[in-house]
């Protein structure tokens, strides 16, 4: 131990820094890379166990904490577990009195528990480590705790060739209390819980890891260093004013596919009361976001009514790229959002400044457990290629709205309006319902309601001619409230210039973005030149992308433009062309393909022996191994003629055999016409049923030879053999 940390008979005389230490850079390694929780369990464990003598002197706790220790990571450890399980709330410091050294660790431990506060709390960890020769600083800042800021003290540390970060306040102690926030709406359920500031407490036995070792990306969400910004050790520091406007993100987030789109700041404008938030992207499988809204009476000079409603003031819309909640708050104020994932994950909370002129806001109708809007459920429910995936849709009453999509499967499709307070069977008249093969068309006449004009449109399906109920697979919500439908000022001439400026690009989706962004801030029944003119476009660019993936032969090449296709607005009409036809067609084949291969590549060598053994095979044997080798590139004279030639190659090995030549058989090139005319008048002489009957090896060859003849004769517009 350094002669000069023996010195320091108070935490006062430890300095934040110290020179000679290695300059603030970004890490080497991220926390996983270098930390596993499991790994130190040991480690943990006996720090916790620690008598309060070993810390008579240095020494003492350096053989206790250390023993057996081989590299400086665990000695952090050691360190950071040991000191967070000390008492040290205990008031006066009264449980640390033994006669101890001055300067001694007890001697410390006791001045920061009789006088408890972060900064000494930062200061013992930096002297902990320094006193085992560990590089520690002590960083004064800016914390960000859900929607407001405070100041804040933390600590780096040199391990492993690099600085990392740990929270000692957050890691040991927790304050318990909402500074004034009421829940007032938690997903649709109504609340009216107010949390009292309480106080601290420590969090004894179990430090949070998320507070050890922490990477910096997720730590600038959490805190901002004030005197250099080298120690944010990112590699594009932040500004304060970023720290101080950006969302208040979680690790769920943080390590997830969900994204919330750049516009959006810490506190968001609710000019009369409406506002949108927004997820451009989530993860592939996502669930959903539940959400809590909070109001906060004390920064908001007012109160809420006592009598109002507190539910169904946000909903949630879908589309098959997007998440978001749209809100209508009922009072003047400030309010809080917190988002979560379906697991109760924190993913970011957001503030709400609710300004201006909002008179008597009047809730959302019933929400629907799936929420509004055409996503990935719906798809999945078996419905597909909708006009509209916007699930808020501005109508006003007497308007006629329109709503397509086409079945993926035979379904029946029950769609209905539902009201707040009419029944669902006063406006069946008002809903009428067109079914053309597998396109459903459902119009709307737009009923008339003076408190509530807000309805729901409600499509249900079930399996066709099925006896299980209707299940609700898709909704849209018909309001007359444009500020909230286009809440985002200027949007309408925003998405206009953007489908402009897509227009002169070939990049497909930005086109298709460009124009679900035209959808959304425009009006939907308008015929619009430009519109028709993306379309077109859209079109024209899905089909050269469909002919070249046909071209290629690759499967996952054809699935990827095809499902590209599948999910553009143009669907409908690029599923009449002969082209997406004619790629379904090629995409069956091909599969078809790597079916029979993966069939022949079960095969075992025992069932190609057993082919080869027989001396005098069964014609249906014969011809059907005599064709798969003219397909390989046999002679087929010398293979008709002769079988203990067709013994011969079966009895081959590593490149030669004729598993291994299958599985290296391109099927995608051109079969030269004399091998396919050769091998289909083989094949055409028995049937698969038949071959089947006289050996399964035999089986697997004569399917896979059956494809690739199949396969180049219905590229040809010619008939397969024994369809």
């Amino acid at each position: 131990m350094d002669e000069r940390w023996r010195r320091v008979k108070t935490l006062d005389d430890v300095p934040d820094y110290v020179d000679g230490y290695p300059p603030p850079t970004p890490p080497l390694n991220k926390k996983s890379d270098i930390f596993q929780a499991k790994d130190f369990d040991y480690i943990d464990q006996r720090a916790i166990a620690a008598p309060d003598d070993i810390a008579m002197t240095w020494e003492g706790l350096h053989n206790y904490l250390f023993k057996g220790l081989t590299n400086d990571i665990q000695k952090v450890r050691a360190l950071f577990m040991w000191a967070g399980t000390r008492k040290l709330l205990y008031p006066y410091g009264i449980h640390y009195r033994l006669e101890a050294p001055d300067s001694s660790p007890h001697v410390l431990l006791k001045e920061l528990t009789g006088n408890f506060s972060f900064l000494a709390l930062a200061k013992f960890f930096a002297h902990l480590c320094r006193s085992a020769n560990l590089p520690c600083v002590v960083l004064h800042g800016k914390f960000k705790s859900r929607t407001s800021f405070g100041d804040d003290i933390w600590n780096a540390v040199h391990v492993e060739g690099s600085w990392s970060l740990v929270q000692t306040s957050d890691a040991y102690v927790r304050c318990i209390g909402s500074d004034g926030w009421t829940l007032i709406e938690d997903s649709g359920n109504p609340e009216r819980t107010r949390s009292l500031f309480v106080g601290v407490v420590l969090k004894q036995f179990s430090p949070d890891e998320d507070s050890f070792l922490m990477d910096p990306e997720l730590s600038i969400h959490n805190n901002f260093p004030l005197k250099d910004n080298a120690w944010q050790l990112i590699p594009e520091p932040w500004s304060l004013e970023a720290f101080m406007t950006t969302p208040k993100f979680y690790e769920a987030y943080l390590h997830s596919s969900w994204h919330l789109a750049d516009k959006h700041k810490l506190f968001e404008e609710a000019a009369g009361g409406r506002c949108r938030i927004t997820f451009d992207k989530m993860p592939e499988k996502s669930r959903g976001i539940k959400y809590q809204l909070f109001f906060n009476e004390e920064k908001s000079k007012g109160n809420l009514p006592k009598d109002l409603q507190l539910t169904n003031y946000v909903i949630t819309e879908k589309t098959m790229t997007t998440q978001s909640f749209a809100i209508r708050l009922p009072v003047v104020g400030i309010y809080e959002i917190r988002m979560f994932d379906n697991d109760m994950n924190n993913l970011c909370d957001m503030g709400l400044k609710c300004t201006g002129k909002i008179g008597k806001q009047k809730p959302f109708p019933d929400i629907p457990e799936k929420g509004f809007g055409f996503s990935q459920e719906a798809v999945d429910s078996g419905l597909v290629n909708a006009s509209r995936e916007e699930g808020l849709v501005v109508a006003r009453e007497g308007e006629k709205v329109r709503f397509k999509f086409r079945t993926s499967q035979p379904l029946d499709v029950q769609a209905r309006l539902v009201h707040r307070f009419l029944q669902s069977q006063e406006l069946e008249s008002r809903v009428t319902q067109e079914e053309d093969g597998n396109t459903v068309t459902v119009t709307v006449k737009v009923p008339y309601h003076a408190q509530n004009p807000e309805f729901t449109l409600q499509v249900n399906a079930k399996t066709k001619d099925s006896e299980a109920d209707f299940m609700n697979v898709l909704n849209y919500l018909l309001t007359p409230d444009k500020q909230l439908v286009y809440s985002d000022k200027g949007q309408a001439k925003q998405v206009s210039d953007e489908l402009s400026a897509a227009l002169k690009d070939d990049d497909i989706d930005r086109l298709e973005s460009a124009v679900r962004q035209f959808h959304a801030g425009s009006d939907a029944n308008s015929d619009s030149d430009i519109l028709s003119q993306a379309y077109t476009k859209l079109k024209s660019l899905h089909t050269t992308a469909i002919k070249n993936a046909v071209a290629s032969k690759n499967i996952d090449k054809i699935e990827a433009t095809l499902n590209e296709a599948n999910a553009s607005a143009v669907a409908y009409y690029i599923h009449q062309s002969d082209v997406f036809q004619q790629a379904q067609d090629t995409l069956r084949r091909l599969r078809r393909l790597a079916s029979v291969r993966h069939e022949v590549k079960e095969l075992s060598g025992s069932q190609v022996s057993e082919v080869q053994s027989y001396n005098h095979p069964h014609p249906g044997v014969r011809d059907t191994v005599v064709a798969t080798f003219v397909l390989l590139g046999e002679n087929d004279k010398k293979l008709k003629k002769k079988w203990n030639v067709v013994q011969s190659l079966l009895r081959s090995h590593g490149k030669q055999n004729i598993l291994y030549r299958i599985q290296s058989y391109d099927a995608t090139k051109d079969v030269d016409p004399k091998r396919l005319e050769s091998a289909a008048a083989l094949l055409a002489k028995i049937t698969a049923e038949e071959v089947r009957s006289l050996s399964i090896g035999v089986a697997a060859f004569y399917n896979w030879s059956k494809a690739v003849v199949d396969s180049a004769l219905e590229e040809n517009n010619e008939e397969p053999v024994n369809p």
